[in-house]
C-alpha cells in the first residue's frame, strides 16, 4: 500500500531522516538506501509517496518516490 507525507527531519551527515504520514501523523525512518527513486538528496517538507516495511525493532520506509 502507497502512503503520502512529507520529509519532517534529514540527517545528510548520518544518511538518515524521517518522514510524517499525511493522514495521521506517525512518523517513520527513512535510510539513505531507499532514496535512490528521488534522484537526489531528500528536503525537508518536500510530499512524497512511500511503503512501509516493519522487522523488529521498528517500522522504516521502502520504495520512496517525490510526488512532484
Amino acid at each position: 500500500m502507497r502512503y503520502e507525507g512529507k520529509i519532517v527531519k534529514w540527517y545528510d551527515d548520518k544518511g538518515f531522516g524521517f518522514i510524517r504520514a499525511t493522514k495521521d501523523s506517525k512518523d517513520f525512518f527513512l535510510h539513505i538506501s531507499q532514496i535512490h527513486r528521488l534522484k537526489k538528496r531528500p528536503e525537508i517538507n518536500e510530499l512524497i509517496s512511500y511503503e512501509i516495511a516493519k522487522d523488529e525493532k521498528a517500522a522504516f520506509v521502502l520504495l520512496m518516490s517525490a510526488m512532484s
